[in-house]
């Protein structure tokens, strides 16, 4: 899983390099830059802790320990929170309710 990361990580570099480099043409789509919402990465990472989620799942069936519930609900949190974004979009509400202004000057697009 680590060397797929690299892969991502590598390809994106190499592309990024490329187009500084020789040309202002980007080669690759919005699908292969890593720090984007619903990239290969992304997903990957989401395919990632799925894993963990049913591996956890396979453990706690055969050792009926309190601590692997405990993991396979902090694991399956974070997957639904970064999936679906919740804590973006609980985070923009919260600021639109309370007026906040950007801090420093700096504010992330909104969720649509």
């Amino acid at each position: 899983m680590v060397s797929l990361d690299l892969l991502f990580i590598a390809v994106f570099s190499v592309h990024e390099i490329y187009t500084v480099l020789y040309s202002e043409t980007r080669l690759l789509g919005r699908e292969w830059h890593i720090g984007r919402d619903g990239s290969y990465a992304e997903r990957f990472g989401y395919l990632k802790m799925a894993a963990i989620v049913s591996v956890l799942i396979l453990i706690r069936g055969k050792r009926r320990r309190p601590i692997y519930l405990a993991w396979i609900l902090i694991f399956t949190a974070a997957l639904l929170d970064d999936a679906w974004e919740l804590h973006e979009r609980v985070g923009h509400a919260l600021a639109d309710s309370l007026a906040l202004q950007a801090f420093a000057g700096w504010m992330s697009p909104r969720l649509g």
